[in-house]
């Protein structure tokens, strides 16, 4: 629904996701495209993360730190 849709920009400011970044992600969800998140819990395993993520063609794939 659009109510649940609009929340999405929230939810991936709140991920620590850049205000720009969080409304293409939103746009492309519309767009009927899929979002993943994912918590590393260092640097070792977002390399990891990443790399799983590169071997099934995404469109993009990026990494962000989360404010305290």
């Amino acid at each position: 629904s659009g109510a649940a849709l609009g929340g999405l920009l929230g939810s991936f400011t709140g991920l620590g996701i850049p205000t720009e970044a969080a409304k293409e992600y939103e746009a492309a969800v519309r767009e009927g495209g899929v979002v993943v998140a994912a918590k590393a819990a260092d640097a070792d395993a977002e390399k990891r993360i990443m790399g799983v993520l590169q071997q099934h063609g995404p469109r993009t794939v990026h990494s962000y730190t989360q404010a305290l």
